[in-house]
C-alpha cells in the first residue's frame, strides 16, 4: 500500500483454541466488543491482516446473537466480500477486531451498537440500537493493483500531512469543464463494503 509497494503484515499471533477468546485491546471490552475464535487456520506460519489492507471475508451477519435472524451474508451478496480495512468503508466493530484475526480463521463477532449501526440502525433489517452477530472467515489477502496502491499511497499522505507527496501526485490530464482542477492518475477503486 505504502510507496515501497506493500505495507508489512502484523507479525504471527498466537491465537487461543477454538471456543477462547483473541485478544482485543483492552478499550474494547467496556464498549461490548467480542471477538470468539470458532476455527483456527491451519496455516503454519498465520499473519494477521494490517489496517488499509483489501482482504476477502466470508460472513453472516444476524441481528441480536448467533440465533437471530439474519440480515446480511456474503452468500446472499455472490460469495466472499474484498473489504479494506481501517478506511471507515466498515462498520467500526469489524475494522476494530479484524486486524486482530489471522487469515484462514473463522471467528464469531459481537458488535454493540456504538461499533456497529447506532441510533439509525440499518432498516429494515437491523433496529436503532441493535447488538450484531458476525461469523466470519478470513480469506487470504486480496490482490491489490497498481492503482489501488498508489491511490493508497496519496490517501496515507494526506492523513499524515504529506503535502509535498501530494503536489508531487502527476494529473493524467485537466477537466475539460469549467473547473481547471486536475484529474489524478489513480481514482480511488469501487469496492463493496460489508
Amino acid at each position: 500500500h505504502g510507496e515501497a509497494g506493500a505495507r508489512a503484515s502484523a507479525p504471527p499471533l498466537s491465537m487461543p483454541q477454538p471456543g477462547a477468546s483473541p485478544r482485543l485491546p483492552a478499550a474494547f471490552e467496556p464498549l461490548g466488543l467480542r471477538l470468539q475464535l470458532l476455527t483456527p487456520t491451519s496455516s503454519p506460519a498465520p499473519a494477521a491482516p494490517s489496517e488499509g489492507q483489501v482482504i476477502s471475508v466470508s460472513f453472516t451477519g444476524r441481528v441480536g446473537d448467533k440465533d437471530g435472524p439474519i440480515f446480511d451474508s456474503s452468500e446472499r451478496a455472490g460469495g466472499p466480500l474484498a473489504v479494506r480495512l481501517g478506511r471507515g468503508k466498515l462498520i467500526a466493530g469489524w475494522d476494530a477486531a479484524l486486524t486482530h484475526v489471522r487469515f484462514g480463521d473463522s471467528v464469531r463477532l459481537t458488535v454493540p451498537p456504538s461499533l456497529g449501526y447506532g441510533r439509525k440502525g440499518k432498516p429494515p433489517l437491523v433496529a436503532p440500537n441493535a447488538t450484531l452477530c458476525f461469523d466470519i472467515t478470513l480469506h487470504e489477502p486480496a490482490a491489490q493493483t497498481a492503482a489501488e496502491a498508489a491511490t493508497d499511497a496519496l490517501i496515507d499522505a494526506a492523513g499524515a500531512g504529506d503535502t509535498a507527496r501530494l503536489a508531487r501526485a502527476r494529473p493524467l490530464r485537466r477537466c475539460r469543464c469549467r473547473s481547471r482542477a486536475p484529474l489524478l492518475a489513480s481514482p480511488p477503486p469501487l469496492s463493496r463494503s460489508a
